[in-house]
């Protein structure tokens, strides 16, 4: 007999035993087997989502100062009030009546 056939005899024979095994295993420590993959399928899946949206924040973070930084048209520097206006947690419809606050300050310094 040639070594292959050795080693396919063998892993057939691993196989046929494993599957013995396997299929007369109690109802009770296959119950609990089952439950135990249940808990770890469970326990994988709610932590595993929640980290992959810290460096997918940070590495979005990082990009939008890049852009803003180094791929300026103009080149121009990021001011405070720019970093400022990015981080602010102010409504969007604020930005909406921008033109009427910057009328109602130049009007209140006019009076």
């Amino acid at each position: 007999m040639t070594e292959k056939n050795q080693e396919q005899k063998f892993i057939d024979n691993v196989k046929s035993t494993f599957n013995e095994s396997v299929n007369n295993i109690d109802g009770a420590t296959l119950s609990r087997l089952t439950q135990l993959r249940h808990a770890a399928l469970k326990a994988k899946h709610k932590y595993s989502l929640k980290w992959i949206f810290v460096p997918a924040g940070a590495l979005a973070t990082a990009l939008l100062v890049y852009v803003l930084v180094f791929n300026s048209p103009e080149k121009q520097m990021i001011t405070a009030d720019d970093i400022e206006l990015i981080s602010s947690s102010d409504s969007l419809e604020f930005y909406d009546d921008l033109e009427f606050y910057e009328w109602l300050d130049e009007y209140e310094q006019s009076s």
